[in-house]
């Protein structure tokens, strides 16, 4: 019952995520005190109370395989992200938060995956982007492009089993994760 959960969020491929990143360092920076707008921090948790599943964020995956910073693109795709899908391939029940290109994607479908997409639109993400930098002072938005073209592209592919509305409360989106986990749990 291995499910990736693709984000189109502000936050690159990721939903605000909060307290979870404070110590993380990226790019030699530390980040600290991102916005808590409906992040997987607030869904992870209830879902992995309520449903004592497993959940794992790709960016932090990336980073505890790289000893806890970012690495270069080249040394993140070519190194550290398949220990990161080696390791999950291997979870016989997880929640794997991320966006990933077509081929990756395609291939945890081959292993048994189901994917699902956390609708987000346009308008929100930009929304979510201007209230972050606003709160915080700080952006990311040099990113968004890019992720909305890796989106259409893994659309393009049809590689997406589920959506889900990401534009719902933190409950109503919870709700609908905990659904999917336990329709696919009753396969």
């Amino acid at each position: 019952m291995p499910i990736v959960l693709a984000e189109m969020t502000p936050d690159r491929t990721n939903w605000a995520r909060g307290a979870r990143w404070d110590g993380y360092r990226r790019h030699g920076e530390t980040v600290r005190n991102r916005h808590r707008m409906c992040g997987q921090d607030d869904i992870g948790s209830p879902s992995s109370v309520v449903l004592d599943v497993e959940h794992r964020d790709m960016d932090d995956e990336i980073a505890r395989f790289n000893g806890g910073t970012w690495p270069d693109i080249p040394t993140k795709n070519n190194v550290v992200l398949p220990k990161v899908l080696a390791e999950v391939r291997a979870m016989p029940e997880v929640v794997l938060f991320g966006s990933l290109p077509v081929e990756p994607t395609q291939e945890l479908r081959q292993a048994g995956f189901s994917t699902a997409l956390l609708d987000v639109s346009e308008a929100e993400l930009r929304r979510r982007h201007a209230v972050r930098h606003a709160e915080e002072g700080w952006t990311n938005v040099e990113w968004f492009e890019h992720e909305q073209a890796v989106i259409q592209d893994l659309r393009a592919h049809n590689v997406f089993d589920h959506l889900i509305d990401g534009e719902g409360t933190v409950a109503s989106i919870t709700d609908d994760i905990m659904k999917l986990v336990e329709d696919l749990r009753q396969l």
